[in-house]
């Protein structure tokens, strides 16, 4: 069941919505003046007080999301709505008590959906060239191909970018549900890598963080529900015995992701830290990367984005797993 998540700016508000769902059965609805990050992410239906303009400013970015009115003040809050419109793209105006029975509606859609939740999925390599931005960008490709927001986080602060990864053909061509953040666009707001995985309203997120995890990426990492390390163990094995050791101390549930099929000593690694294993990427050349390297988003039978929606399938059960 969800919850539905009442805040209010003035007590009179809470009256109002009341009147309206008050009487609504089996329905969990909390009111709370100021909600942490967490309840505000996780309710399945946000009612704020069209005059609460700031506390939105606060909360992370969310769809599902309703502004409500009371009487005259309409006006105000499709004003409020634009001014908001970068983060909230999908905040829907409702004015008390005209739209009553709408309000009422998308509260029964609410209550029999399940707790809203992202899925934020960290990509790191235990080397250079181990392929975590190829798999970072095909995760985030199959993701917005089958429907869900998803929000691409470039956090690998030693590699030429994350747009070079990206085939666009001469259109510039990406899936409608796909936003990108690159590293330009993350040092120009300020933002830190955890601050950015609230900017965007999304179902999934995915943040490459290259093979470097200083402090800042460290705190990102923790707020992923896994991490993916992506190794070719037979390369440099020290490095990534050391990435996981890492992630270990910093209590990070994490997947070891081979590089290559047949890769003993991913086993044997992932088995020392009862981690689970993954199946290896597809070898190269792989349908859906260009000779540079970049994956086509555009394609769905590619194999990456093949690979890359099954291991999005089996996400749930591997954070599971992987859980510390």
């Amino acid at each position: 069941m969800g919850r539905i998540l009442v805040v209010p700016h003035v007590p009179t508000f809470v009256e109002d919505v009341m009147e309206v769902l008050g009487d609504l059965r089996d329905a969990d609805i909390t009111v709370i003046d100021y909600p942490d990050a967490r309840v505000w992410e996780e309710a399945a239906m946000v009612v704020v007080d069209g005059r609460a303009e700031e506390l939105m400013k606060r909360m992370p970015a969310r769809r599902d999301t309703y502004l409500v009115t009371v009487g005259l003040l309409g006006l105000n809050a499709i004003k409020t709505r634009e001014r908001l419109a970068w983060r909230y793209e999908h905040v829907t105006v409702l004015e008390l008590p005209h739209h009553a029975e709408l309000l009422r509606e998308f509260a029964e859609q609410a209550r029999d959906a399940g707790p809203r939740t992202a899925l934020r999925v960290g990509v790191v390599g235990g080397h250079g060239g181990a392929g975590t931005t190829t798999l970072a960008v095909s995760l985030a490709g199959a993701a917005a191909l089958s429907g869900r927001p998803t929000l691409l986080l470039d956090g690998d602060r030693l590699s030429a970018g994350i747009a070079k990864r990206i085939k666009e053909g001469y259109t510039r061509q990406r899936p409608d549900r796909l936003k990108v953040l690159d590293r330009a666009e993350l040092e120009f707001s300020g933002a830190s890598l955890a601050t950015a995985m609230d900017e965007v309203a999304a179902d999934v997120v995915i943040i490459d963080f290259g093979r470097d995890l200083d402090p800042m990426r460290l705190a990102a990492a923790r707020r992923c529900d896994v991490v993916l390390v992506v190794a070719d163990v037979t390369r440099n094995l020290a490095a990534t015995r050391l990435m996981l050791e890492q992630l270990r101390i910093e209590q990070v549930g994490f997947v070891v992701v081979p590089r290559t099929c047949g890769d003993h000593w991913a086993q044997l690694l992932a088995g020392d830290f009862t981690a689970p294993l993954a199946d290896e990427l597809p070898p190269r050349p792989a349908r859906g990367l260009d000779h540079e390297g970049a994956v086509d988003l555009r394609d769905a039978r590619g194999d990456l984005i093949a690979y890359a929606s099954g291991l999005l399938d089996l996400m749930p059960e591997l954070a599971a797993e992987a859980a510390v």
